[in-house]
């Protein structure tokens, strides 16, 4: 990926957001991520993209570059306002930049892998509500995938089998959402404000990321507050990582089901203490799945009870065509075999993982302990990088296959604060404070799971 992307595309005539943008060998980058002035991420994109190709000798794994082979590399990608009742969207986006994409014969099969790589944005709005409380507004921001596979017309020339996307993501998230709010509203005189003023905003920006990553607790209030605990966070969250000890690399969706962990937050350091979560509203949100109990109020109170016709439209427990599942993944249903894992890294472990090939679509958390046996300490915040890997799995090699990745998104609210009757209720139940769950980990390893 590229430290200085030239072309740029300015799209504050349709929404608030801005970045940089440009096609890179493995695909399509955005550089600069900010919304409403407020710095976002330092840059998201496709890093790696890998098919595993079956025949009658075997299987081979195939990595695949989108920019070279199917795009124009340093190219503006094209930008284009989205239909007001888009399908592809629950939270209707005002406008994407995009970079179609074809590559025939991949691995050597009769088959073409085609599709466009998109960027989409959304206006700042609480409705729908974001999260359940409905804590502040956001803009949302997807960076999802189009993907179709020819069918197989020569069972010598094997098949296309699985699809593995990783992404990159770099937060850049200002410090905000603290309890001691006024600290961190512009125009008074704080440290930052100070810097800003003398050395220019970037200097001023440039804080350590710290993250959380949390699974949802799925049952209702009235059995949390019979049956679950009282320690931070523990009301809302099955298991919590708050902030992250260390370095991760780790498992959200396992062939479609729900057993790893549901998301991640990240935010800017700042030694007053953590943000608020659940609630957080100033920060980076990354969910693939919510808690069968989080649609609507009535389903927070009533839980797996809670009947269709009486939940709320809400993104959590929808998939992208708009079908109900409480509590599953939030995934393509005509790939229901998805597996999502995740990392949380230093940059330069980040940069060593990009130079690495893996062994196949598993191999995911052996990648960073050939990097380095023990994951690095991240607790007070650091450099740090997002990296998702997708991998999707074929039914039928007969027909055309396709999909969508990535398409729960992220959004991103940057409320100095959520008002005092929230931020009452949120310190009660250890909100703002570090939260471990069930046990804060004591040996200091890459894959933690949250069962």
């Amino acid at each position: 990926m590229t430290d200085d992307p030239k072309p740029v595309t300015a799209s504050g005539e349709m929404t608030d957001w801005s970045y940089a943008t440009i096609i890179e060998p493995e695909g399509l980058c955005v550089y600069g991520v900010e919304h409403d002035g407020h710095v976002f991420a330092d840059h998201v994109g496709l890093i790696k993209t890998y098919a595993t190709h079956v025949d009658t000798s075997g299987s081979t794994f195939v990595p695949i570059d989108l920019g070279t082979e199917g795009m124009k590399v340093g190219k503006q990608p094209y930008i284009d306002k989205v239909p007001a009742r888009s399908p592809d969207f629950y939270y209707l986006a005002s406008h994407s930049i995009y970079a179609p994409f074809r590559i025939n014969n991949v691995a050597g099969s009769d088959q073409s892998l085609g599709g466009v790589q998109r960027f989409s944005f959304t206006e700042t709005s609480d409705t729908p509500r974001h999260e359940t409380a409905q804590v502040a507004a956001a803009g949302r921001f997807y960076p999802d995938l189009h993907f179709a596979v020819s069918p197989q017309t020569d069972e010598d020339q094997g098949a296309i089998e699985s699809l593995r996307f990783d992404f990159q993501i770099k937060p850049d998230v200002g410090p905000g959402g603290r309890r001691e709010s006024s600290a961190f509203i512009p125009g008074e005189l704080t440290f930052d404000n100070i810097i800003e003023s003398l050395f220019g905003e970037d200097i001023a920006k440039q804080v350590p990321q710290q993250a959380g990553m949390f699974r949802d607790r799925d049952h209702s209030l009235l059995h949390r507050a019979l049956f679950a605990g009282w320690r931070p966070g523990e009301q809302v969250f099955e298991a919590a990582e708050k902030p992250l000890l260390w370095e991760i690399a780790t498992s959200g969706i396992i062939e479609g089901g729900t057993r790893g962990w549901d998301n991640i937050h990240v935010w800017g350091y700042h030694p007053s203490g953590v943000v608020s979560t659940p609630g957080m509203p100033y920060g980076m949100h990354l969910h693939w799945r919510w808690s069968a109990g989080t649609t609507n109020r009535l389903s927070m109170l009533m839980g797996d009870w809670t009947p269709d016709f009486a939940r709320a439209p809400e993104l959590a427990g929808r998939d992208i065509s708009g079908n109900m599942v409480p509590g599953g993944p939030l995934i393509d249903p005509r790939n229901p075999l998805t597996d999502l894992r995740i990392a949380v890294v230093k940059k330069a472990t980040a940069d060593a993982y990009t130079a690495l090939t893996p062994d196949g679509h598993d191999d995911f958390v052996g990648m960073f302990k050939k990097i380095k046996a023990k994951p690095a300490d991240i607790e007070d915040g650091d450099e740090i990088v997002i990296i998702i890997s997708i991998v999707v799995h074929r039914k039928d090699r007969t027909k055309r296959w396709r999909g969508t990745v990535f398409p729960h998104g992220l959004f991103f609210p940057h409320a100095y604060d959520v008002g005092y009757l929230a931020e009452n209720a949120l310190t009660q139940a250890g909100a703002y404070n570090p939260q471990y769950l069930d046990r804060k980990p004591a040996i200091r390893r890459w894959e933690r799971d949250p069962n």
